[in-house]
Parts: C-alpha cells; sequence; structure tokens
C-alpha cells in the first residue's frame, strides 16, 4: 500500500522523532513548496475569514 502526504521540511527531516522506525522505505520530495506562501495564498483567495468559535478545546481542569 502506497500513502502520500505532505508535511513541512522539519517533520520530515524529524520522522523518526516523531514515527519511530519503520520497516518501510520513506521517500520525501521538496517541491519548494513554502508553507508560509501557501497560507498567504488561501487567505487571499478567501477574501474574508471567518473566525468561528469551534470550542475543540476543553479546559478539563474546569470540569467538574
Amino acid at each position: 500500500m502506497v500513502y502520500t502526504i505532505a508535511t513541512n521540511n522539519y517533520v520530515i527531516s524529524q520522522f523518526n522523532k516523531f514515527f519511530g522506525d519503520v520497516e518501510e522505505k520513506i521517500e520525501s520530495r521538496f517541491t519548494g513548496w513554502i508553507d508560509r506562501d501557501l497560507i498567504i495564498e488561501a487567505v487571499k483567495e478567501m477574501k474574508v475569514i471567518n473566525s468561528v468559535l469551534e470550542k475543540r478545546i476543553v479546559d478539563v481542569a474546569k470540569i467538574k
């Protein structure tokens, strides 16, 4: 089975630290894309950023 993922240079350079040792061969390819530039481009295309409070982070210290 073959999986294709996208990540930044730091994560791929620290692959074993984040994912451990794997038997399969990991191939990486530098695309030349900079994540900062892709984020800026996406924001420009959106024109309006709708920031909605999603409440995905919960402070468990406050739960009784």
